[in-house]
């Protein structure tokens, strides 16, 4: 079992929280200590919205999130592990040229290929695919318009964006999901 949730320490009076994953192999044994999975990526950046998928015939693990690059950009960015979480790669991101993007989702295939989907500002709902391990990812497609998309106001990370995403960011929150050869 995987678990991956955002931890912090207070500094002042700001929260900057990051990724932690933290496993077991039964769910009657203990939590293993958890470990952090990237190092953040700027002085008041944070890491948010984190998913987790496996693929079942390799053991890698795969968790996706929303990072922050700087007060006005974020991304979405993947890291993946292939020692039961023990360790992690460097984030990855998905792609520089989504805008705002918010609320990722990510499945593997049985071939292996991972998909990512989730919201941004310009392409509404959308989703890309890996065939290298997450290391890089196809151009993301758009596969829906969103009306009154919130990505654009919900990515930016000035200010308070945690306590903003409870009461101003609600809309589609994407899941995707992969059978066979198809992608859902």
């Amino acid at each position: 079992e995987y678990l991956a949730f955002l931890a912090s320490q207070y500094c002042g009076d700001s929260l900057t929280p990051y990724l932690v994953v933290t496993t077991r192999a039964t769910g009657t044994e203990k939590w293993a200590p958890v470990v952090r999975v990237a190092a953040k990526t700027w002085e008041y950046g944070f890491d948010d919205a984190p998913r987790i998928a496996v693929d079942e015939s390799s053991g890698r693990v795969y968790v996706a999130w929303t990072r922050s690059l700087s007060k006005q950009t974020a991304t979405i960015v993947v890291s993946s592990s292939s020692d039961e979480g023990k360790t992690w790669s460097a984030a990855a991101p998905v792609a520089r040229s989504l805008q705002h993007p918010h609320h990722a989702t990510l499945a593997v295939a049985p071939d292996g290929a991972v998909y990512i989907a989730g919201i941004d500002a310009t392409l509404g709902l959308w989703i890309a695919r890996s065939t290298d391990g997450a290391k890089t990812f196809t151009k993301p497609t758009a596969v829906a318009q969103l009306r009154a998309n919130p990505a654009a106001g919900c990515a930016l990370t000035a200010g308070e964006p945690l306590p903003k995403e409870r009461t101003g960011c609600t809309g589609p929150d994407p899941t995707v999901g992969v059978v066979k050869d198809r992608a859902y």
